[in-house]
This record gives C-alpha cells, structure tokens and sequence, in this order.
C-alpha cells in the first residue's frame, strides 16, 4: 500500500500530503511517455529531438497536472455511477437443472421451451453473492 494510504472496502484513498502528490507524479509519467512518443511519431530521431521532447513535456506536464486536480472529483462520481450501472446491468442465470451429461434441450414433454430465457433471469443482487 502507498505511504500515507487507508483501506476502507477495498477502495484506497490517498490523504494528507499522498493526494496532492500523486497526481503530479503519475501526470509526469503519462506526459513523458506520450510526449516522447508523439514527438518521436511527428519527427522522427532527429538531431534536436530531446530539445523537442523536453519542451514538449515541459509544457504538456503543467498543464496534465491541473486538469487532474480538476477533474478528480468528476472522474470519481462518474466512474462510481458507471461501475453502478454494470453491476445492476449483469444478469445471473441459475444453471440449467438437466441430467448430467445431457444436452440441454430447447423442447420439453409437450413441445415447451425449457432452456432459460433472459426474463428468467434475475440481477445478482437478487440471488445473493
């Protein structure tokens, strides 16, 4: 776990100076490797190509930083609702109770469909674990 870090339900949050810190730093490892890249994909191994690069960074890194300080708080409610959202969408089939070693089939005694459909089917929170 990272030095100034809690646990709580499997969530980490970062407190005191940790919060402030992170960002700037995982911003300057994703600006450096992008920049390096783009650079290097604009211009090729040039001569100048550090220069390049360090300018790019210099002004990218800055400006990465900020928006992140920014949108933290909107990254994490929205990524909350989305991870919402998956989990009332996944759907939980109970297993079919055929003989084992028999195919399902799609015709019962009188013709019926006896494989489950999708409203036969209920949330996970619905069944439990």
């Amino acid at each position: 776990m990272l030095p100034g870090a809690s646990r709580k339900d499997s969530e980490i949050s970062l407190e005191g100076k940790a919060r402030f810190v992170f960002p700037v730093v995982i911003t300057a490892i994703i600006v450096f490797a992008v920049s390096g890249t783009l650079t290097f994909v604009n211009i090729g191994w040039r001569n100048d190509f550090v220069i390049r690069w360090w300018s790019a960074f210099a002004i990218g890194w800055p400006i990465a930083a900020s928006t992140a300080y920014l949108a933290t708080p909107f990254a994490r409610g929205l990524t909350q609702r989305i991870v919402a959202a998956i989990e009332r969408a996944v759907l939980y089939c109970p297993p079919s109770t055929s003989a084992v070693g028999s195919k399902p089939s799609r015709s019962g005694p009188a013709g019926e469909d006896t494989l489950p459909s999708r409203g036969a089917c209920a949330t996970r929170k619905e069944h439990g674990p």
